[in-house]
């Protein structure tokens, strides 16, 4: 689920005046412990760097404050280390897409590692047909210039 399903599925209450969004009961997500992934090519080609590249990972949902906040979000994430401490890293809920009101794409939340390992290869499995899909359509295209040199050798 997003971000959004998650506060929903948490009994958290977004309210929106005008341009000004706030969030009732968020104390029923702070300090929960989920997993998170996410894993998108670019859209400007498979062969880039993708937009987001985050593994199954354990973490804990932070408030924001003064000294760790993202935007478009009243929360972040900070991964749980193996000894049960929090990483510093701060992993904000929405990618770097969004603009003005559109806050971006959330990573994906779940309360299991099963469901989290699930999402994350179904995501692979479409980014790896992603960069067959172009692989073919390299293929294609450096085929046809070289048959259009072949083409213009003169014979004598």
């Amino acid at each position: 689920m997003d971000l959004q399903e998650y506060f929903k599925h948490c009994g958290v209450i977004k309210v929106t005046k005008g341009f000004d969004t706030t969030y009732e009961k968020l104390e029923n997500v702070v300090g929960n412990q989920v997993w998170i992934c996410d894993y998108r090519n670019s859209e400007k080609g498979a062969d880039l760097k993708p937009i987001r590249n985050i593994k199954p990972t354990l973490v804990q949902v932070c408030r924001n404050d003064e000294k760790n906040s993202v935007y478009y979000s009243p929360v972040h994430f900070r991964e749980v280390k193996k000894n049960g401490k929090l990483n510093s890293r701060v992993i904000a809920p929405y990618d770097n897409t969004g603009y003005r009101a559109f806050s971006g794409t959330s990573l994906n939340i779940f309360d299991t590692q099963e469901e989290c390992i699930q999402c994350f290869n179904r995501q692979l499995g479409i980014a790896i047909n992603d960069v067959m899909k172009q692989s073919a359509s390299y293929a294609r295209h450096f085929e046809n210039k070289l048959q259009d040199l072949r083409s213009m050798i003169i014979e004598g």
